[in-house]
């Protein structure tokens, strides 16, 4: 029985891990007053545009108020560029 049991605690531990690891990519929207320099975003899900200003590829082209594909670079996010 005490194995069954480890058996189970070792998947809701593993389980546990996987929910704490962040995505790997996400969606956002830029700074509707966004003119230029890093943006701020508002990611998906959240209501609050961030305060942090975000870097972006270089050939990234993307406008104020548009959509763009994030990815997870280190513990901040990269905009790859403009969806849709």
């Amino acid at each position: 029985m005490d194995k069954l049991r480890n058996f189970f605690n070792a998947l809701d531990e593993r389980d546990r891990r996987r929910s704490a690891t962040p995505p790997p990519f996400c969606l956002a929207t830029v700074d509707p007053a966004w003119t230029s320099g890093r943006p701020r975003l508002t990611f998906d899900g959240e209501t609050v545009m961030s305060t942090k200003n975000y870097p972006y590829l270089s050939p990234a082209v993307f406008s104020a108020g548009e959509r763009v594909l994030c990815a997870r670079v280190g513990h901040t996010w990269v905009v790859l560029g403009r969806v849709g």
